[in-house]
């Protein structure tokens, strides 16, 4: 949603013709004259700060979750149009505030993790096609395997204290 399409939906000053009526309230709901001003297009139209969106648009928060999310969006796009927060945005996508420590948007972090994990998979699979450098262990009668590499063995001393604890000499 647009911010004009907020005024549109929720500014009483908004006529269906496109124009403002420019009436203001004070604080006990009677019309603030001095602030009185009319114009022949809404000033959201023209891409200006208007005084009474900010009041009292601004401020509200709509019961129906689907028009708070709208108004929300509406609402944030004035305040980076006219530079009115002091909120980073996520440099990615652009679209969502961030919170302090943040870098990115959790839907933009998101998509960062899943390239990230697909281009570690992909080395991956890449490297083992390419390096295939197996070790297996041969099975003898001694306690230990005995690796071999090569298709050459290479046999392991024999000492006491491999053959868990038995007193049998090498031979």
């Amino acid at each position: 949603m647009t911010p004009l399409q907020a005024a549109k939906a929720h500014c009483a000053n908004y006529q269906p013709d496109g124009s403002c009526l420019g009436v203001y309230y004070g604080d006990d709901l009677s019309v603030d004259w001095s602030r009185y001003n009319p114009c022949d297009k809404c000033l959201l139209a023209d891409g200006k700060r208007c005084a009474y969106f900010e009041q009292i648009i601004v401020p509200m928060r709509p019961a129906r979750p689907n028009e708070a999310k709208a108004l929300a969006e509406a609402v944030s796009a004035y305040q980076r149009q006219h530079k009115l927060q002091a909120r980073k945005f996520c440099p990615e996508c652009g679209e969502a505030p961030l919170f302090a420590k943040q870098r990115v948007c959790a839907s933009c972090r998101v998509k960062r993790r899943r390239e990230t994990y697909r281009k570690y998979n992909s080395l991956r699979r890449d490297s083992n096609r390419v390096l295939d450098t197996t070790v297996e262990p041969v099975f003898t009668r001694e306690k230990n395997p005995v690796l071999v590499e090569n298709g050459s063995v290479q046999r392991t001393p024999q000492n006491r204290h491999l053959n868990c604890g038995t007193n049998k000499s090498a031979t």
